[in-house]
């Protein structure tokens, strides 16, 4: 049987539909999915500006 792997999702604005930030546990990366209307947002996000991001615009 195979291990389970915790994933943390943080919701920025406290919903589904708006930015949402993924770290996976052992894992160096990160994830984002924005809706494009809010990319300019991004700017403020100290995570954006470090290598190993893995970025989805809807």
């Amino acid at each position: 049987m195979s291990q389970g792997t915790q994933l943390k999702i943080f919701l920025a604005d406290g919903t589904a539909s708006g930015i949402r930030h993924a770290e996976i546990s052992n894992w160096t990366g990160q994830a984002i999915a924005i809706p494009r209307l809010q990319v300019k947002e991004l700017d403020d996000w100290s995570e954006t500006h470090q290598p190993g991001g893995l970025f989805s615009l809807w």
